[in-house]
């Protein structure tokens, strides 16, 4: 009786125990098969993350690629336009100054009108108004050949006139003597025909005078009208002067060093050239007018001068003993007049009086009719008396400004002078 508790409590323990080794079992099996999902899950997953990355790569490369194809393309065209910084890695044009240039170009052809709004455009207008000022000065050429040929009829009917009038006057002349000779008949009547006689050269004398004020009325009038005329033909001249490319350079490259670092050009000091000028550089070769570089001057001689290259546009093409030089700010012989308007701080007007004056400029302190250029510098804060402004004022809202265009005087802005010349 007592030994079969003590059994039966025995198999009892060793059931549980099995049914526990049977659990872990189970559980290790569990986690095995978990382990090896993971890990082909992984594996999976490690695949297709090196497949997005090789794209992500491969769209990397082509993204790339697209952006160097729009750079050039982006250069291409700023070269082209121009309006770009030639000191830049890469030319970009700049928006801003080519909206700058549509809208002066709109303001000197106020007929482009609203429409108008990129150079495309713009550029039919200025073809268009070109022609016009053509016509309207060969209408002008037209009207003082007119005038001419009215002038030379006129003195024609003048000389007719006195023609007519010396032979009048031997008829009176021939009367007169009649007269005397018929004194003792008719002596009264003699003294009539006197007075009358009189009377009729007075008024002769009287339409001669009339009739030599009105030829000189119309010699003044025909001089004032010439003046007026030549005065709008130079202006409409002036005004279309930047359609007009330069037809003769301002000389040669004599030597150009290896490397083409620096060289020497054929005219020096004596051709009023000055150190830190700059010449445009263009091919030799007939047809070419594209600039290869920068030739600014370095050292000067009387009849040459020392440059250093700068601003290469093509490695494989430098520039080479022949090709020409152009600036045409550069007159050797010629006598010109200036005015300046406007504020300069870089470079001072000290340096830009000392330019000109280099150039065989003559500053003037009032503009008429000798000048021929206006140098314009930046906003001004004190009016042209000295006066301070409550808001800046631009060189193009002054009276010597709107006088100077009214005029046809060639107007040079500041950049202009710093694209030929180092401050």
């Amino acid at each position: 009786m007592k030994r079969t508790p003590v059994f039966t409590q025995k198999s009892t323990s060793q059931r549980g125990a099995a049914k526990v080794n049977v659990v872990w079992l189970i559980g290790m099996i569990t986690l095995l098969i978990f382990a090896l999902v993971f890990a082909f899950s992984a594996n999976a997953e490690k695949g297709d993350t090196q497949l997005r990355l090789d794209a992500a790569l491969r769209e990397r490369a082509a993204a790339f690629e697209k952006e160097d194809a729009t750079s050039k393309l982006i250069s291409d065209i700023s070269r082209a336009m121009g309006f770009y910084d030639p000191n830049a890695p890469i030319p970009v044009a700049s928006i801003d100054s080519i909206k700058a240039a549509l809208e002066a170009g709109k303001l000197t052809f106020p007929t482009a009108g609203a429409s108008v709004t990129d150079l495309e455009k713009l550029l039919p207008v200025v073809e268009r108004e070109y022609k016009a000022r053509v016509r309207e000065i060969q209408m002008l050429k037209d009207g003082a050949a007119t005038l001419t040929a009215e002038k030379a009829s006129t003195e024609t009917a003048l000389r007719q006139a006195s023609s007519a009038k010396d032979v009048q006057i031997a008829g009176v002349q021939k009367q007169l003597d009649d007269a005397v000779q018929a004194a003792s008949r008719t002596q009264s009547g003699l003294e009539a025909q006197i007075a009358a006689l009189k009377s009729t050269n007075s008024d002769l004398e009287n339409s001669l005078k009339v009739a030599r004020g009105d030829i000189e009325s119309e010699k003044r009038n025909l001089a004032n009208a010439t003046i007026e005329y030549r005065s709008r033909f130079e202006a409409m001249s002036n005004k279309i002067a930047f359609l007009k490319e330069p037809e003769t350079s301002d000389g040669n490259l004599l030597a150009v060093s290896k490397g083409a670092q620096i060289g020497w050009i054929d005219i020096g000091a004596n051709h009023r050239v000055a150190v830190g000028m700059r010449f445009r550089v263009v091919s030799g070769k007939l047809g070419t007018n594209d600039t290869k570089c920068v030739a600014e001057v370095t050292k000067t001689e009387s009849h040459r001068a020392e440059v250093l290259f700068t601003q290469v546009a093509d490695q494989f093409d430098p520039p080479v003993v022949g090709d020409k030089i152009f600036n045409p700010l550069l007159d050797p012989k010629g006598q010109r007049n200036a005015v300046i308007v406007g504020r300069f701080t870089a470079p001072s007007e000290n340096e830009v009086r000392g330019l000109l004056a280099n150039l065989g400029i003559t500053l003037q302190t009032k503009l008429d009719n000798t000048t021929d250029y206006l140098v314009v510098g930046s906003e001004m804060y004190v009016d042209m008396d000295g006066n301070a402004l409550e808001t800046p004022m631009q060189p193009s809202e002054t009276a010597v400004y709107k006088e100077a265009e009214g005029k046809g005087v060639a107007i040079t802005p500041l950049k202009d002078l710093r694209s030929y010349f180092k401050f």
